[in-house]
């Protein structure tokens, strides 16, 4: 007798393909979490190193790296001065002074302290930093859309591309632009702070918090570029290397016509890709979640580090 092999009809693929598709559209958001969950975990080693990058230093060097060490007049109408009178004169910021304690020895050794424009070059060119992605200095949740290196300026002259961080040192309740700057916090310009200063207790205070590159109208007005092109690390302005508390965590520009006013404070604001808050170093080398709910005074009071106004975390 001759036997036929039957074949699926068109009606049972059918259901077998909308049952794949259920099981894809269950399994979806199960694989997202977990890939976030793993995401912020890794922000969070990057933060804990970060933390102690921090403390070896002040170890090694009697105290903790300027937020910003960089010879600048005073910007009007501020009168605040941060002109330096070493010999000579040095240009770094928190983030180069950590290189060496986050296994970034090599690099560090390339940083010319003295000619910044030596720092400058496009990527592979083996003698500069400036376009060097370091892991530490990434969240992978961080929305990015050049994978880490703005090469905007590659056309300039000299031509180089910048590696972006997600990562700033608390500067206070303000840190841009520098007529602004409130200099309450841990690490601002010029001043290399101490234990002995952080009165408010390590515990009670932040060090480094995330930035969120993500902002859709701040990137639509266009008067600052987009937002994922602040955060050049090597650079290591204000705006690039240094957060406050200026708004809330994840605060973003609305409306269709933001002021100048409103660009300038998200260039100050803490943020991050994760779901409802951030991840922060504070100066005792603790990682702590804290969630966008959280009201600006008491923010501003964990980046005060000798207001007197301490603040207990759950």
């Amino acid at each position: 007798m001759t036997r036929h092999r039957r074949g699926f009809t068109l009606i049972e693929l059918l259901v077998v393909i909308a049952i794949i598709a259920i099981l894809i559209g269950l399994l979806l958001p199960a694989v997202q979490k977990v890939r976030e969950a793993a995401a912020r975990m890794q922000c969070s080693n990057n933060l804990k190193q970060l933390g102690l990058a921090l403390h070896n230093h002040h170890d090694s060097q009697g105290a903790f790296p300027d937020g910003v060490h960089r010879n600048q007049s005073a910007a009007a109408p501020s009168t605040q001065n941060y002109a330096l009178t070493e010999s000579p004169i040095r240009r770094f910021n928190w983030l180069i002074a950590v290189l060496p304690y986050v296994e970034q020895d090599n690099v560090y050794k390339l940083w010319n302290m003295t000619d910044f424009s030596a720092n400058r070059g496009i990527t592979g060119n083996q003698v500069t930093v400036s376009w060097r992605v370091i892991k530490t200095y990434i969240c992978p949740s961080d929305p990015m859309s050049h994978g880490g290196v703005d090469t905007s300026e590659g056309s300039e002259s000299p031509p180089r591309h910048w590696a972006i961080t997600s990562y700033g040192a608390n500067s206070g309740r303000r840190n841009y632009r520098r007529p602004d700057q409130s200099n309450d916090g841990p690490f601002v310009h010029n001043t290399p702070r101490k234990f002995g200063d952080i009165s408010d207790g390590t515990s009670n205070t932040i060090f480094v918090g995330e930035r969120s590159h993500k902002d859709p109208v701040f990137d639509a007005a266009g008067a600052m570029g987009n937002l994922d092109t602040w955060g050049w690390w090597a650079f290591g302005a204000e705006g690039d290397v240094l957060l406050s508390a200026a708004e809330r965590i994840n605060w973003k520009v609305t409306g269709t016509s933001p002021t100048q006013a409103d660009l300038d404070l998200r260039i100050n604001t803490f943020g991050s890709g994760h779901s409802g808050g951030a991840n922060f170093c504070m100066g005792d080398g603790s990682v702590r979640f804290m969630t966008d709910s959280m009201d600006l005074v008491t923010l501003q009071r964990l980046c005060m580090h000798q207001d007197g106004l301490v603040v207990t975390l759950p």
